[in-house]
This record gives structure tokens, C-alpha cells and sequence, in this order.
């Protein structure tokens, strides 16, 4: 039997307290939750932020895509999976949508599609079609912490009643859900029969929270993760930001665009033309002083 001296040193000499490099981009993988219904008018946002080069991940559809599958710009987007069949799960919410089962259990299946690459695999990132990620400060973020070790990372509604409804500690999945590799693997192999026990939850991200709270993992909240339940102009949220890099943005059709005379997706390429240049520097706010005249900018 080991003496509590020796188990401490057992510990600190595990592979778990060894430095790690920083998380890059190849490190993530990417699950995105979508349909065959809002797929096509949604893909070109997916289609700003994703790199065929560096990304792994996979779109989830209720079905077949196949009228897009030969689409000539195809080769930018993340692969298209077919989701397998929930409809042996009970769903209760009185006029909510099922779907909501098969968008939690894109967990379960990203994670049997890409287990094989597990020491390559440091985090899983869970978003909807009309999620937009900024994937330099995703990365950036989920560097602070140990994929080693347990984490379930995200943010909350700006909106009150949201997280009344919801739950004002659960990662809503609109602003994108990370799970650290060595969590997600330990989720994956109950999911399912976790998810069982949840059947009068609304949304796929609920059912996500139940399961890992199950585990006793709670919230790591990044409030550079935004879910954005707002509508109109959203330029007061915007001009608050923290100054935690912005991670993603997600209901942009619900908010007025980010420039003045633009439809929303132009707004939004214009928003990544400067991404591209400074991204960690994004919605940042910076004071300048001039002292000759007093001022402050």
C-alpha cells in the first residue's frame, strides 16, 4: 500500500502535471448541429471561419444533402454526416422539437468518429449551423486550460429570462460548447443512457449540462463565447465586450448588422476581412490619451 508521501509523489510526477504545449487549431475537433432544412442558407457562414487544411469536425444532418453534395464549393466546408436515428428516446417538452435529441448526441458521435485520433484530439467544440467561431482565439482560450482534465466551457445567455428557463450555469449551445478530450471520452460511453433520464429538457445543450453535471463537472465560464439572444441593435452588447478575446458569435440574423448599410453576411465577411489581420484585438476597446489637449479617445 502506498504511504500518503509516496502517493503524492506519484501524483506530481504523473503525465497529467507535465507542461503542455499551447492548443492550436488542429488540436479541436468540431461537431456542428444542423438540418437538411437550414443547412443551405447557412452554410456560407460556416464556410468564413472553417479551414479544410487545419479543421476536423463534421456537419450533422437529418438526412441526405444530395443535391449539395457535388456543390462546387463543397471542398470549403466541413464534411456532411447523417445523423443516426433517436427516435427511441422520449421527448416531452409540450411544442418543442426533438431534434434537440439528435443535435445532444452529435457529442456521442464525433467523438466514435474521431476517438481513433485521441492523442491528437485535445478538445471537442459543439456548435449550430449559424454558429460563427473565431478559431485563432478559440484556440487561445482553451490553451488556459488542461484538456487532461475534466472541463466544460462556455457561456450563458445575455438575455435573463433565458437563464431563468435554461439554467444560468450551462454552456448554451448557440455560443458553442467545449469539452476537454479526456471529459468527452468518459461522456461518450454514458450518453445515451444519461440522456434517457432527460426527456422533459428542451434543447440539446440541456441535455449536454445534465450529463456532464452528472459527472460533478461544472461550468467554465468564457464570456467570449456569446449566444447572442438579442434582437435589433446589439451595439451597446458589442461596445461592452470583455476584454477575453471574442471566441464566436451566433443568431447574427437576429441583430441589425454589424455596418451600417449592409445585409448580414456582408457585414459579417467585413467582420472577418479585419479578423484576418488582428483577431485577438476583435471588439477589443482601446483609450487613447492625447495629453497636449487633454483628450482622451
Amino acid at each position: 500500500m502506498l504511504q500518503p508521501k509516496d502517493t503524492i509523489n506519484a501524483y506530481f510526477s504523473s503525465s497529467q502535471n507535465q507542461p503542455q504545449s499551447l492548443t492550436e487549431i488542429d488540436h479541436i475537433v468540431f461537431g456542428i448541429g444542423s438540418s437538411l432544412n437550414s443547412w443551405p442558407a447557412r452554410r456560407d457562414y460556416v464556410k468564413l471561419w472553417w479551414d479544410t487544411q487545419r479543421m476536423r469536425g463534421c456537419v450533422f444532418v437529418d438526412s441526405p444533402l444530395s443535391s449539395l453534395d457535388n456543390n462546387t464549393d463543397s471542398h470549403l466546408l466541413p464534411p456532411i454526416c447523417v445523423s443516426e436515428d433517436t427516435s427511441r428516446f422520449r421527448y416531452t417538452w409540450a411544442g418543442g422539437d426533438r431534434n434537440a435529441i439528435r443535435i445532444a448526441r452529435c457529442v456521442l458521435e464525433t467523438v466514435r468518429m474521431f476517438n481513433a485520433s485521441a492523442d491528437e484530439v485535445r478538445w471537442y467544440v459543439f456548435g449550430d449551423d449559424d454558429t460563427i467561431f473565431i478559431p485563432e482565439n478559440l484556440a487561445r482560450t482553451l490553451s488556459k486550460y488542461d484538456h487532461r482534465s475534466w472541463y466544460y466551457i462556455g457561456a450563458t445567455s445575455e438575455i435573463y429570462h433565458q437563464n431563468w428557463l435554461f439554467g444560468d450555469d450551462m454552456a448554451f449551445g448557440g455560443g458553442g460548447v467545449a469539452l476537454s478530450s479526456s471529459l468527452a471520452n468518459v461522456l461518450a460511453k454514458n450518453f445515451d443512457s444519461c440522456i434517457e433520464r432527460y426527456p422533459h429538457l428542451y434543447g440539446g445543450d440541456a441535455r449536454i449540462h445534465a450529463c456532464v453535471l452528472e459527472l460533478g463537472v461544472g461550468l467554465s465560464h468564457e464570456p467570449g463565447f456569446h449566444q447572442f439572444d438579442v434582437n435589433g441593435n446589439a451595439l451597446g452588447i458589442l461596445r461592452s465586450h470583455p476584454t477575453r478575446p471574442l471566441v464566436s458569435l451566433h443568431h447574427m440574423s437576429h441583430i441589425d448588422p454589424l455596418f451600417p448599410n449592409s445585409t448580414t453576411f456582408s457585414a459579417i465577411q467585413h467582420l472577418f476581412a479585419a479578423v484576418e489581420l488582428d483577431p485577438l484585438r476583435i471588439f477589443q476597446l482601446s483609450v487613447c490619451y492625447d495629453r497636449r489637449y487633454s483628450w482622451t479617445m
